[in-house]
């Protein structure tokens, strides 16, 4: 459907009763007076009066989506996670496990995206998709008890209820076969054994080095929970990843306790000598985890190649670095950048917007208080969404002049923001007409001038909505990683330097997008100083190899090679060359490392 200007659209008259407050808050635009001058609040202009080109978010014609077919989104969280149009630049690696020969190189052509890989996740049947174990003929009623359990999440003594066992006395004449809690317990860990011997059997068979994935997070009922995700590659190039452990976190979630659970997960699985890389987000602990780990580890292992040739040493060589084998979260760093940006241009916060309308409503007041009323484009507009979501009736009322309804934004996804923003500016006209028939929105009307910064704040910031899309879309590889953080650092230049389509752009959103890229800057120098495992999945990737390093880093790049044919001989050092006079010397079938 194609957006109508609302201003050529006929009021609808509303065919429920309103409430009294409602009646003071909506006005026909006939009986409205003009407010006098002293009851308007002026928001600041931008800070350039220079004129700005029009962002391509104001130019586009709205389209409301269909509503018809079966209904595929339970959840309107899922809504900030749409699907979007994969480019040439991110590749995405093909799941083609017949062949064997190296995939086309990314930087000749496009690449096709993986659609909707199943990550393997743990249950009482072994290893299967994320939404649990298919039945099968030969699963067993008690089989199928616990699968129900466990995939809708009951509590165990629901087997002791009365009810419960009248139904399967019913239906099977005689008891449930899972008679009590105890029992289903017993149950439930003996297949959950079954299931870690499964995952232990692959990894010892399919996996040279893995990685960890890890968080830790507080329950509500305020225990805190630590989950591991193993990750590895098989012989056949396949991408692999399993829950290993999901459980309570006892004690203070400190670095040190943290390393000494990781360790013992290292154990139970035969992975101490395999760990490659921790992957996690920036909290303080992490690192502090990884220097605690690799302490610990160097207990049974020694951590350089030197160190092998000592007389006496009977240790094996790990791989894990400590400090130089941890990577940081880039949805985390994602997320950072986005919220350094945000904090320039004073976009306030969900909850602060929030308190305001709480309070407004609580004092009974019909206007809010000079001192509440945002300065920032992008606050205001926040505080005239919400109070607009804030009542059924204020929705009815916005519903007669736009064909799509608003959507507010959430404190920890910032990408919410900037949907809250595409539909608002999409929806401009409606929400102007908002602020002109309701009292309490008229001192928040937003200027032209200010919807032109709005459009111009989201085109600056969609290439980084994009990108955490993509990431909250697949599992990206270290080397995809390393793709986006320079695809933004293009973007943050282009912007900063004025270039091309951003000749005209505001001085405080030039001023944000600096703010963004000091912060994108801190964490791709530490690829730099602390890890070279970016660039050395980038190296060992064969469609790529040395050519985007060169492309990237220029002459810096000859230095850091350097850096990686060091680490790639400690890792898999080259064997010693045989005696001369030996009979029959055996080749040596070691790989090559020089690129």
């Amino acid at each position: 459907m194609e957006y109508l200007n609302p201003n050529g659209k006929p009021l609808a008259t509303p065919s429920q009763s309103i409430c009294l407050s409602c009646v003071c808050e909506f006005e026909s635009p006939l009986s409205r007076e003009i407010p006098d001058s002293q009851d308007m609040i002026t928001p600041p202009e931008p800070t350039s009066n220079t004129p700005h080109r029009i962002p391509d978010i104001m130019k586009k014609t709205w389209e409301k989506p269909s509503r018809s077919g079966a209904r595929t989104r339970w959840s309107p969280d899922n809504e900030h996670y749409e699907n979007i149009d994969l480019v040439g630049e991110v590749y995405y690696k093909r799941e083609d496990k017949a062949r064997k020969t190296p995939y086309g190189d990314v930087l000749h052509g496009k690449s096709t995206p993986v659609s909707d890989i199943s990550q393997p996740t743990l249950n009482c049947f072994g290893v299967t998709s994320k939404k649990g174990a298919n039945p099968t003929v030969t699963t067993t009623l008690d089989e199928a008890i616990i699968e129900w359990i466990i995939d809708t999440q009951q509590p165990f003594d629901i087997v002791d209820n009365e009810k419960w066992k009248w139904m399967w006395k019913i239906a099977l004449n005689k008891p449930c076969p899972i008679n009590s809690h105890q029992t289903l317990h017993r149950r439930i860990e003996k297949e959950f054994s079954k299931c870690q011997f499964l995952m232990y059997k692959e990894l010892n068979a399919s996996a040279e080095t893995v990685s960890f994935s890890l968080d830790v997070w507080k329950a509500p009922n305020r225990k805190y929970i630590l989950a591991v995700i193993c990750h590895w590659t098989t012989e056949d190039f396949e991408d692999r990843q399993l829950v290993i452990h999901s459980g309570h976190f006892k004690g203070t979630h400190t670095g040190e306790n943290m390393a000494k659970e990781i360790q013992e997960i290292l154990q139970n699985f035969g992975l101490e000598q395999k760990r490659l890389a921790i992957c996690g987000d920036n909290a303080s602990n992490n690192p502090t985890l990884c220097r605690s780990l690799h302490r610990f580890l160097k207990q049974k292992f020694v951590d350089s190649v030197d160190k092998l040739d000592i007389p006496g040493n009977e240790k094996k060589l790990m791989l894990f670095k400590g400090d130089g084998s941890f990577i940081h979260c880039l949805a985390h760093v994602l997320n950072l950048v986005a919220k350094s940006m945000l904090k320039v241009l004073k976009a306030g916060s969900h909850r602060e917007t929030k308190r305001v309308i709480e309070q407004m409503s609580a004092d009974r007041r019909e206007t809010f208080r000079i001192d509440e009323t945002p300065q920032s484009a992008i606050a205001r507009l926040r505080l005239i969404v919400l109070w607009i979501l804030a009542s059924e009736q204020r929705i009815d009322k916005y519903m007669e002049h736009a064909p799509v309804s608003l959507d507010y934004d959430v404190d920890t996804r910032w990408n919410a923001l900037l949907k809250m923003l595409k539909i608002a500016i999409r929806e401009r006209s409606a929400i102007n007409r908002m602020c002109m028939e309701c009292n309490p929105l008229r001192p928040l009307t937003l200027s032209e001038t200010e919807w032109m910064f709005l459009g111009e704040t989201f085109q600056v910031m969609l290439s980084l909505y994009e990108k955490t899309l993509l990431v909250s879309q697949t599992s990206s590889t270290i080397f995809q990683s390393t793709e986006i953080y320079w695809g933004l650092d293009d973007h943050f230049d282009e912007v900063i330097e004025m270039q091309g389509d951003w000749a005209l752009v505001d001085p405080q959103i030039k001023e944000a997008v600096e703010a963004g890229r000091k912060t994108l800057e801190e964490y791709t120098r530490k690829m730099d100083v602390e890890t070279i495992i970016p660039y050395a999945a980038a190296v060992l990737d064969p469609r790529v190899k040395t050519y985007l390093l060169k492309t990237h880093l220029g002459g810096g790049a000859f230095g850091v090679l350097d850096n990686l044919r060091t680490h790639f001989n400690e890792i898999s050092p080259a064997e010693t060359s045989l005696p001369p006079d030996l009979p029959n010397p055996i080749p040596s079938t070691s790989t090559s490392t020089s690129f």
